[in-house]
């Protein structure tokens, strides 16, 4: 009893909390979140595409900035699950004042690049959510690319998908899809769902400097993204909102393969 009562806790006081940030992001820092795709239909009863709100989901989205975070967080929000995030995050987060704490209370899986670590940190965390006194309610997000795009980085997975006769992807990077694969295999029969969120800026800075001839095109648009964090938390511009763009499609669990190279 004691542990349902923490657990409860827990998940109120981050639906709390983040929401309480969320609010402020939007009313305050004036960001101006722009949905497309299937969110509508999460929240539509009967809809052929609604496995459930409220039911658990695997969340993956592509990584521009370090804001990307307040995306998921706001698709939460609308789906009223925001209590229930929990976030695969680099482990250097843990020693962030205040923050790290509260991410390693709610269950965050804490991410070292060591795939051995790694798989490990992931399972100890699924065993706390479905093998106590009761199964837990979650959302977990994710960034498959594992790192924020930059030009440098686009042509190094451009290099990569040359090696590998992958596709050449224009404005995301090779995902890493171990860790996606991990969730869809250890919570396959828990969760209904995968969102996958593109996320999209229409304001950047500084498109093309230090690209020249290769600054032309698509590569030219990697520049500094805004609104940064700083941007919608300090308040920087009372006059004009911060567009943020977030494409949400729904693929339910049971069509997606197995195997790794199917997740792929």
């Amino acid at each position: 009893l004691n542990q349902v009562w923490h657990e409860s806790f827990l998940d109120e006081m981050a639906r709390v909390g983040w929401g309480q940030i969320v609010d402020y992001i939007e009313h305050v820092g004036r960001l101006s979140p722009v949905f497309t795709g299937d969110l509508e239909a999460l929240s539509t009863p009967d809809h052929p595409l609604n496995t459930g709100s409220t039911g658990n989901k695997i969340v993956m989205s592509n990584h521009c900035t370090a804001g990307d975070p307040v995306a998921v967080f706001l698709v939460g929000h609308r789906l009223q699950r925001i209590g229930n995030m929990r976030f695969m995050v680099k482990k250097a987060l843990l020693f962030v004042p205040v923050l790290g704490v509260a991410a390693y209370f709610l269950d965050f899986i804490f991410l070292s690049r060591n795939w051995n670590k790694d798989e490990q940190a992931i399972r100890r965390v699924f065993r706390s959510m479905l093998e106590g006194t009761r199964k837990r309610l979650f959302w977990i997000c994710m960034f498959p690319e594992g790192t924020r795009i930059t030009s440098q980085k686009l042509r190094e997975s451009h290099e990569y998908a040359t090696r590998k006769n992958l596709p050449i992807l224009k404005h995301v990077l090779i995902p890493r899809v171990k860790g996606l694969h991990a969730c869809l295999i250890g919570l396959r029969n828990e969760a209904d769902a995968v969102l996958d969120l593109t996320v999209a800026y229409s304001v950047r800075k500084g498109e093309t400097s230090d690209l020249g001839a290769v600054g032309r095109g698509y590569l030219a648009n990697h520049g500094k993204i805004r609104p940064g964090l700083a941007d919608v938390m300090l308040h920087r511009s009372a006059v004009r909102t911060w567009p943020i763009h977030i494409h949400v499609r729904v693929i339910p669990v049971a069509e997606i393969p197995t195997d790794q190279k199917g997740t792929a």
